[in-house]
């Protein structure tokens, strides 16, 4: 009986220790994604700022003809 408890709580307390290594993979897995996911909305908006202002030169120059 004694056997049996302490095999259990071996393998209990290994088992919290894999899913401890597992939660911190994934933390650090979706905190990349997170970074990679603000630099994408970084460069979308640069994109979008140099778009809106080659727009407007253009109409400005459509105005001026």
């Amino acid at each position: 009986m004694k056997n049996h408890k302490l095999e259990r709580e071996r393998i209990e307390d290994e088992t919290w220790i894999k899913i401890d290594e597992l939660k911190d993979r994934n933390k650090e897995l979706l905190a990349k994604k997170i970074d990679m996911g603000m630099q994408s909305k970084c460069n979308l908006t640069l994109i979008h700022n140099d778009f809106k202002k080659k727009k407007n030169e253009r109409d400005l120059e459509e105005k001026a003809i």
